[in-house]
């Protein structure tokens, strides 16, 4: 019986034969395209939002000063200028606490002097709100990476992309910035508008880096052997110092403050007889703040700060006296005017001797902890040798001199000609002497905290082996503990557990191997 094939009829011209509907063919779907990696995408959207955002971060710090000089000059019984006058001395503080250099015009005698000191603490608001606009384009950009609970050691930052989109936001900063010192070219408060450029570019770039990098996780150059043992402890000494000495020269400032109230306020009366010419006073004494406790911290230290033509200020020799100034500023009147050699004065050294103190405290426990696993020959090879712990006390005094330095230069200025020329401490010799009574005193602390701690961890680690021992023998007397002729003690999980345990009190000198069974061949490991 032969068996035909039948060919397949072609398709009828008006549908299937049957009477149904015809069915279309279906179509082959286009391949999904992958979403582009964070921070990758394209347009001219994300670019203009992150300029945008750096415009209204500048706006915002502008517009904040702005509104407090505009209500001093409202509430003011005889303004001087009109609200154009008020508004480029808003521009000349915001660019001066960018570290920009002012040139003063509205003075007794005509004559322009300069004003070159930067109210640090006007500095704080542009400054949060520049980094603040920073994070916010990296969370746009980098989702995944905002969230707090997020492993960034595990992945590979896109660094590159990263600092372009805060470059990006720090050129929005930079438009404002050129136009507000354009527009403070001309005033009560002048500035140089490249050089105002310049310092408002300067000090953006710096906190956009940051950002950047404590948003990548901190990344850093790779150490190894003793260069990484003594980093971590060097940076934590380091940065106890330093908050110690910060937080000593805020305390010394408000002592003297106090002690120095009446006069204090008889300067402001004496600048101003009216209260929103007091207020203003009060509000830039409040904006120096923080210079002067960094000059209190440079007095402890030794250095002490000048007072231009009139002197210097130190604990061991004072050449100034703030009645001689031609300003009487309300931060002058509390100037130190003990004798050099008093208990007062001398007690302001006891501030860099607890900081060295302290940063050998520090690098003295890290050197030798004593929660240290005792298997491991009962935490010794974790611990730093004596050379180690001197070189991590003296890199913490180098760090430490270091940012002592930094905060000096930006403490000190000009405000003005002749007796007010330079005002505040010298930087080189403020880092000297911090970095000198750190190690000095830092040295002997760590390596005697050292010594102590490993003989207290020996005595601690031989108090747990006496113990342990008394422990196994009590419970071998109840016979809680299968003996040797025990069927028990030859058991696989008891021959397993001893075994673990004495190779972890081996320190790693036993190989990794099962132990014999009783017919001497080695066990199979799970």
């Amino acid at each position: 019986m032969s068996h035909q094939i039948q060919r397949p009829s072609p398709p009828h011209p008006d549908g299937p034969a049957d009477g149904t509907a015809p069915q279309a063919a279906p179509r082959a779907r286009a391949p999904r395209r992958a979403a582009p990696p964070e921070g990758s995408r394209r347009g001219w959207r994300p670019h203009a939002a992150r300029l945008l955002g750096g415009l209204i971060a500048a706006a915002l710090g502008l517009g904040l000063l702005a509104v407090v000089v505009l209500l001093l000059w409202i509430a003011s019984p005889a303004p001087q200028g009109g609200p154009e006058a008020a508004l480029h001395v808003a521009a000349g503080l915001w660019l001066a606490a960018h570290g920009a250099g002012l040139v003063r015009t509205s003075t007794v005698t005509g004559e322009a002097v300069p004003v070159d000191l930067t109210p640090l603490l006007a500095a704080a608001l542009p400054l949060w709100l520049i980094s603040r606009a920073v994070r916010n384009a990296l969370a746009d950009a980098f989702p995944a990476r905002a969230d707090a609970s997020f492993d960034r050691t595990n992945t590979s930052p896109d660094r590159a992309g990263a600092v372009r989109i805060a470059a990006t936001v720090v050129a929005g900063y930079l438009l404002a910035g050129t136009a507000v010192a354009l527009y403070a070219h001309d005033g009560p408060l002048r500035a140089d508008p490249l050089g105002a450029v310049v310092w408002s570019a300067g000090t953006a770039s710096a906190v956009a880096t940051v950002v950047v990098w404590v948003f990548l996780g901190r990344p850093g150059p790779a150490l190894r052997g003793a260069t990484e043992a003594c980093a971590g402890p060097a940076l934590r000494a380091a940065g106890l110092s330093v908050a110690l000495l910060l937080g000593g020269g805020l305390v010394l400032t408000l002592l003297v403050l106090g002690l120095h109230g009446e006069e204090v306020w008889a300067a402001v009366e004496r600048l101003s007889g009216n209260g929103p010419g007091r207020t203003a006073v009060v509000l830039l004494a409040l904006a120096l703040l923080p210079n002067a406790v960094i000059w209190a911290a440079s007095y402890g230290l030794g250095p002490g700060f000048a007072l231009g033509a009139a002197g210097m200020v130190g604990p061991f020799a004072t050449s100034a006296d703030g009645g001689a100034l031609p300003v009487s500023f309300p931060l002058f009147a509390a100037l130190p005017t003990g004798i050099p050699g008093t208990p007062l004065t001398w007690a302001a050294v006891a501030l860099p001797v607890a900081a060295g103190l302290a940063a050998g405290v520090c690098a003295g426990r890290d050197a030798a902890p004593v929660a240290a696993p005792l298997p491991r020959g009962y935490g010794v090879e974790d611990t730093l040798d004596a050379r180690e712990t001197a070189l991590t006390v003296c890199a913490a005094a180098v760090l430490c001199g270091a940012v002592l330095a930094a905060l000096a230069a930006l403490a000190s200025g000009a405000l003005g000609k002749g007796a007010l020329a330079h005002v505040g401490p010298t930087w080189w010799a403020t880092g000297a002497a911090a970095a000198a009574w750190t190690a000095v005193f830092g040295v002997p602390t760590a390596l005697g905290l050292r010594a102590w701690r490993l003989r207290a961890r020996g005595a601690f680690a031989e108090n747990v082996r006496r113990r342990m021992r008394m422990r196994m023998r009590m419970r071998l007397r109840r016979g809680d503990v299968p003996g040797v002729d025990d069927p028990a003690w030859h058991d696989t999980g008891a021959r397993r557990s001893r075994w673990a345990a004495l190779k972890a009190a081996s320190g790693g000198l036993m190989n990794d191997f099962s132990p014999r069974g009783r017919d001497g061949d080695r066990e199979r490991g799970d």
